[in-house]
């Protein structure tokens, strides 16, 4: 029996694919803004069988000075394969240092989209699922905001189109050093067979990603879906607290 289970360490700043632009509008003297630190960051991918991991992406936008937005993206599918059982798992995660400047009371909002598809074999074998995606930011050890999506497994026939908002949070802190801690689990499974031609997939971008060709073979009829936004989404947004 051929098995494959491969794990993926990407290292380095670890999600491939990552962009950070410099801010093109600057704070006036004395507004609030934020202020990208060190980042760091892993990307772990397991399959076997006729199972697939597409590299993640991450990028880092701050084209506002008093916001950012950390957008997380991978892919994992699974095939019907004659030896074994197909799986395939991305464990993503992302430590991001943010300095935050202003005078006085200021006021921090997260705000989170998660985007993507489910779907899996025609036969309604298999699952595709989110397991994890959830950020928190920290001060001192301690969670300020937090944000997380409850975890989606689908097994229908059918495909499920995930375009989830939460409601934004808020809180009043003054300015100093945080952490926000960024984290998305994803994975897809088949069960043992012969020349099937199904596949259960977890597709969360990148935008523009097309599985590889095995991947088309067993699944014609379907392509990479079309959607904008893909991915985990977290921006977090500075502005002075109202007094009184």
């Amino acid at each position: 029996m051929n098995r494959r289970n491969a794990s993926l360490f990407l290292g380095g700043f670890a999600l491939v694919g990552s962009a950070m632009t410099k801010a093109k509008v600057l704070a006036a003297e004395g507004q609030p803004k934020i202020v990208p630190g060190q980042r760091t960051g892993t990307a772990n991918g397991h399959q076997n069988g006729h199972g697939f991991t597409h590299i993640p992406a991450l990028d880092v936008n701050v084209s506002k000075a008093e916001s950012i937005a950390i957008v997380m993206t991978g892919a994992v599918a699974a095939g019907g394969n004659p030896l074994e059982n197909s799986r395939g798992e991305i464990v993503s995660e992302v430590t991001q240092v943010l300095h935050i400047k202003g005078n006085g009371s200021l006021k921090l909002t997260i705000d989170s989209l998660l985007v993507g598809q489910l779907w899996c074999s025609r036969d309604g074998d298999g699952f595709a699922a989110l397991t994890t995606a959830e950020a928190t930011l920290l001060s001192d050890g301690g969670a300020v905001l937090g944000t997380s999506f409850n975890g989606r497994t689908h097994t229908g026939k059918d495909v499920v189109f995930i375009n989830d908002r939460l409601e934004p949070t808020s809180t009043v802190v003054e300015s100093g050093e945080y952490v926000l801690v960024q984290r998305m689990v994803i994975e897809a499974s088949h069960p043992k067979r012969c020349f099937h031609k199904n596949v259960a997939m977890s597709y969360f971008g990148p935008e523009g990603a097309n599985p590889p060709e095995w991947l088309k073979l067993m699944a014609a009829h379907r392509e990479a879906p079309k959607q904008k936004d893909l991915g985990f989404r977290v921006i977090i947004k500075v502005e002075n607290a109202q007094v009184g």
